[in-house]
């Protein structure tokens, strides 16, 4: 006669893996979009990575907007870095891909970010944030906001675009290239100029001769400090940067990265920083290659 087994005793299915927590949007680049030459760009690609990493808060329950209002927490970004192997066409939707990836306990958040058309990986990027208490003005811890474990990736890896560089922020070697006033179509709902602003200085501290024969292919910007309407800024340039020699900031842990490995440094770069009454507010990292598809094009995101 069949005994059945007691139920302790009987062998259970094994638990399936926890998906990875990625966040996918589809977005269509329109002329406003592009850059000077029809297609789009480094500020165009930036706007994307940030809508890309605001879209997945939303998604997380944690719009920024919703936060301000409730918690008069928001969102904050501190440091961007931008890996691009072509520029993109307009009218021709991209899929927007990203992760939060960050060690348990850190209160410094990286957002992973691919950016492919037709098929393609036209561009990667990473996006550090944090929460940011206005009425403290301090950061929160990630937990307070209610950020649940579970939205931390660590198994995905990060996007093909190298590890967080500490940039120069000396502004005594550089030239000052040009100044700008911020004005009121500058701020966000801070009142601080808004992060964007900061990588169009940046482009813009090179001339049109420059974009006449390359094309950015890898930047990196640091977020220092806030800048407010009537501040004056000073834009400060210097070539010949060898990129290499900077010490990498500490990514503990860090998994190996996902598609490509990203290449080494190229040969030089050009050092940029936003300055106001001599002291840095942003500093950044350029680096130029030939158009993406020529022989001579550097492509930050194709290994060797």
């Amino acid at each position: 006669m069949h005994q059945p087994r007691d139920r302790a005793s009987r062998p259970r299915p094994p638990r399936p893996k926890e998906r990875p927590v990625a966040f996918r949007t589809a977005y269509t680049p329109l002329y406003r979009d592009a850059d000077e030459s029809g297609r789009v760009g480094t500020l165009g690609l930036l706007a994307m990575l940030q809508e890309s990493v605001l879209g997945h808060a939303a998604a997380l329950g944690l719009d920024h907007d919703d936060l301000v209002r409730t918690r008069g927490i928001g969102w904050m970004f501190a440091r961007y870095r931008l890996a691009v192997a072509r520029k993109a066409a307009v009218r021709v939707p991209v899929t927007l891909t990203t992760w939060i990836y960050a060690a348990p306990g850190a209160r410094f958040l990286n957002n992973e970010v691919l950016v492919e058309q037709d098929g393609a990986l036209v561009a990667a990027g990473r996006v550090e944030s944090c929460f940011y208490d206005v009425r403290a003005r301090a950061v929160a811890a990630p937990e307070t906001v209610g950020l649940a474990p579970s939205a931390l990736e660590r198994g995905l890896g990060t996007a093909p675009v190298g590890p967080w560089r500490d940039l120069p922020a000396d502004p005594a070697p550089l030239d000052r290239v040009r100044t700008h006033t911020v004005g009121f179509t500058d701020l966000d709902s801070f009142r601080h100029m808004t992060n964007l602003r900061y990588p169009g200085l940046v482009v813009d501290a090179f001339p049109s001769a420059v974009y006449d024969r390359l094309e950015v292919r890898d930047m990196e910007v640091h977020f220092l400090r806030q800048c407010f309407e009537g501040d004056r800024l000073d834009v400060l340039r210097a070539d010949g940067v060898d990129a290499s020699r900077l010490p990498a900031l500490a990514d503990a842990g860090l998994p190996p990265s996902v598609g490509p490995a990203p290449r080494p440094e190229p040969p030089s770069s050009s050092s940029v920083l936003v300055c106001r009454d001599g002291q840095v507010v942003a500093a950044a990292l350029v680096a130029m290659g030939a158009p993406a598809g020529s022989a001579s094009g550097y492509n930050p995101l194709v290994s060797q």
